[in-house]
């Protein structure tokens, strides 16, 4: 016999994975799909539509550029790297040297140094835009030491920073390399260490084995992510230059681009199987005890370097988007309401790189990511709470061939 029962405040808490049903209140959710947390309630996530017409290459990663009263948007590829202003594309691929040779297990990473955007992939030379405009081509990184390439190039201050390095072929994995101090408007002119002149100069992580995978400013200090470890860099002038300072042994960044900037002066990182919100000398755990299951047992082992954070600050959320099993690109993203600390869950189209979440306007219409939030099953004589997804078929094709439709698409919010 089928027998309801009522159940009231349905946002109260979220997706909560780590205990059984029968442990948790009756308007918790043990599980969910395409449904979000917000205001009170919980409804599903929207679709995504087509924004800025058909990229000239398939986007892996993306950056906003200003410059004077000019707006763009630069997407890097697996050979090539496109521009658009809204309205048109350009290939902006260096003309000296030839197609990139990306490697999409590293991915781009980059910045704005300056006001010029820097940019690189962890095989070719670095790349800059020295005055960004869609006529103008990217070009090798000036005074970059020959025969070196890094995996994670980020702006700091005044200066640019590689991580990762790769010197005449033998590997630096704990290795942090900063640039002499570039004039604003300017390149760094060296990066040269020997150099007594100059303020360039190399620190080794060495303490653990683990690689550093990422840079992100924090107020005045830069933090450093390692895969299980986290660091912080802090100028000090001097011959030292910086100062290095192991802040974190229980928690790094699981590849570049896990980390992101959050309000009141705070990072939130992924580490693969947590998500932790600190501001430098204490941390706080989103996931354990409550989530953690969502992503446990779930990460591709193969593509998880391809994971990536993304803030939604229009609905004050942060997307962990992440490859699963069987996926060769993010296919789920984890979705923390910051406002109400809830957690939700959507499904990602083919060859996600969310860098824009929050960034365009709202599309005029659903185009068909629904779900059901709740079901009653009496077979177990206990409510059971699931999502099901009801998925149109917005997008074609799948892996990185498709990663153009999340670029030409932009998030239903």
């Amino acid at each position: 016999m089928l027998v309801s029962y009522p159940v009231n405040n349905l946002g109260q808490f979220g997706i909560i994975t780590d205990f059984e049903a029968t442990e948790l209140p009756l308007n918790a959710f043990t599980g969910g799909q395409n449904v979000r947390f917000r205001n009170g309630g919980v409804e599903k996530f929207e679709g995504h539509s087509e924004v800025y017409a058909t990229p000239l290459n398939a986007p892996w990663w993306l950056q906003s550029v200003a410059y004077g009263s000019s707006y763009f948007w630069m997407y890097a590829g697996e050979t090539a790297v496109g521009a658009t202003d809204g309205s048109s594309h350009a290939d902006i691929t260096r003309t000296v040297g030839g197609a990139y040779a990306s490697d999409a297990s590293i991915g781009w990473t980059g910045g704005v140094l300056g006001g010029i955007p820097v940019l690189n992939n962890g095989v070719d030379t670095p790349q800059y835009w020295a005055t960004p405009a869609l006529a103008t081509a990217l070009a090798d990184l000036t005074n970059w030491p020959a025969s070196t390439t890094c995996r994670a190039l980020r702006p700091f201050g005044d200066y640019l920073v590689a991580l990762d390095v790769t010197k005449a072929g033998t590997r630096y994995r704990q290795m942090v390399k900063w640039s002499h101090a570039a004039v604003p408007g300017s390149l760094p002119d060296s990066w040269d260490e020997t150099d007594e002149t100059r303020d360039a100069g190399e620190w080794s992580l060495s303490d653990t084995e683990d690689r550093v995978v990422d840079l992100i400013a924090l107020r005045n200090l830069g933090m450093l992510y390692k895969e299980y470890t986290t660091h912080q860099m802090q100028y000090v002038a001097g011959t030292d230059i910086f100062k290095f300072t192991k802040v974190f042994e229980s928690f790094g960044a699981l590849s570049a681009r896990c980390a992101t900037p959050f309000l009141g002066g705070k990072h939130l990182v992924f580490s693969g199987d947590d998500v932790v919100l600190h501001d430098s000398q204490s941390a706080q755990s989103l996931l354990k005890g409550r989530s953690q299951q969502l992503i446990l047992n779930r990460l591709s082992s193969t593509n998880y370097t391809r994971a990536f954070v993304a803030p939604n600050f229009v609905n004050s959320e942060i997307w962990i988007c992440f490859p699963t099993t069987a996926s060769t690109w993010p296919d789920v993203a984890l979705v923390w309401n910051w406002k109400e600390d809830k957690w939700g869950v959507r499904d990602l189209p083919p060859g996600a790189d969310g860098t824009e979440l929050d960034r365009v306007s709202p599309p005029p219409r659903d185009l068909g990511l629904g779900a059901r939030v709740l079901r009653r099953d009496d077979r177990r004589g206990r409510l059971r709470r699931r999502a099901r997804a009801a998925h149109a078929r917005v997008v074609a094709g799948a892996g990185a061939a498709s990663i153009s439709h999340l670029c030409a698409r932009q998030w239903k919010h």
